[in-house]
């Protein structure tokens, strides 16, 4: 069955019936988030996109196909030989667009497009399979759409830009870990690095138009403006967080190895690594802004002048406990929807975070730290009990 037309009759009796003939016309169209989202979770054919399954081949078949459209391959030989690097039981995937007189220096943007195949919770016993709709095919989504646009209006960087697609991400960061020891280019050209993983998901109706940036600091400055300057441009509520408060992802790769890196997600609620992460659960109006926000951050970093310069990956701090906070706050409305018996744990890990921030910076210590680490945890594991639910925005008329 072809995937597309498999994908758009799943959702005949759920998104387009929620939402009418505009998304079964986005789905038809060639080229867009919503046909790459269905593509890649599509559950018969991807079977969970599990690292050395068929699935696994047939999504790096599909990435290749679209991103050879605007991008170049980075190894040589022909066809999908020239975007795919093998290694033990990985395929990492690259792609090229040449800069003009900084071609030399690269921003890498990147998602991993693996997941866990069967092996994941459901709470349905006729589904098995791991969609990874939101973890991570929206990720892979973003990365190629911003290459899309770029082709569209014809936008060249000074600097060059290489989109990455990562596999074993779900068994430790393994591709992203490999490559950093065996990519095409030297470490050192490598400017910054830009990492999806998690997208278009809203947590709570309450949280529906949050994405926490994570990392920016690691790029001193000129990371940090280019990413207050994106974030400031979108409707969206964009708390910015220190690379302490996750590391739970490929970007930590980066950090590790001394490259500037920030993270776009939108965190783990009730749908992560269920059988039930489908398309059905994906706000692609909020994915299309995430996306205008990551595609004018890319744009900055391939051609201001001053390129990020890594200056560590920061600790919690003060302003990330005021960050959480307002989050936090926010999400209290909707403690209904969390499992009742972690609702205790759920107003624990709001009080403490408010009392934190009541305490005031200059009483901001390692036991703050503590206290805003292990509330974060227990409001991400209170999240994680609700049950999966997009939450996506009513119908409109």
């Amino acid at each position: 069955m072809n995937i597309l037309k498999q994908s758009i009759d799943r959702l005949w009796v759920g998104r387009v019936a929620r939402y009418g003939a505009l998304v079964l016309a986005s789905l038809l169209l060639a080229g867009c988030p919503e046909e790459d989202v269905a593509k890649l979770q599509a559950t018969d054919v991807m079977q969970g996109r599990l690292p050395g399954s068929v699935g696994s081949a047939r999504a790096q078949t599909y990435i290749i196909n679209e991103v050879s459209k605007y991008a170049s391959g980075v190894f040589a030989g022909q066809g999908e030989q020239a975007f795919k690097q093998a290694y033990g039981s990985g395929t990492n995937l690259y792609a090229v667009r040449q800069g003009t007189d900084l071609p030399n220096e690269y921003i890498v943007l990147g998602a991993h497009y693996d997941h866990l195949g069967s092996n994941c919770y459901s709470a349905d016993s006729a589904d098995s399979i791991c969609n990874g709709a939101t973890d991570n095919a929206t990720g892979v989504a973003a990365v190629l759409d911003v290459l899309r646009r770029m082709d569209d209006d014809g936008f060249t960087g000074r600097r060059s830009i290489i989109a990455a697609f990562w596999d074993e991400e779900e068994r430790g960061y393994l591709g992203s870990a490999y490559a950093l020891n065996n990519l095409p280019i030297a470490q050192s050209q490598i400017k910054a690095y830009v990492n999806l993983d998690i997208l278009g998901l809203n947590l709570l109706p309450s949280l529906r138009s949050n994405t926490f940036v994570i990392a920016a600091e690691s790029g001193g400055n000129v990371l940090e403006q280019a990413v207050n300057t994106a974030r400031n441009e979108s409707g969206l509520d964009l708390p910015r967080l220190s690379a302490a408060a996750s590391s739970l992802s490929d970007h930590r790769n980066f950090l590790q190895a001394g490259i500037p890196a920030v993270f776009f997600t939108d965190a783990i609620g009730g749908c992560y690594h269920t059988a039930q992460d489908d398309i059905f659960v994906v706000d692609f109006d909020k994915l299309e802004a995430q996306i205008d926000v990551i595609s004018s951050l890319v744009r900055s970093l391939l051609n201001q002048s001053s390129t990020p310069q890594f200056s560590g990956a920061g600790e919690l701090n003060y302003q990330d406990a005021q960050q959480l906070d307002t989050v936090f706050r926010r999400a209290s409305s909707n403690r209904s929807l969390i499992a009742s018996g972690w609702r205790d744990e759920f107003d624990l890990a709001i009080g403490a975070v408010s009392d934190v921030v009541n305490e005031g910076d200059a009483a901001f210590n390692s036991t703050s730290q503590s206290r805003l680490a292990v509330a974060t945890n227990d409001f991400l594991g209170a999240l994680r009990s609700s049950e999966c639910d997009g939450h996506l925005p009513p119908e409109t008329p």
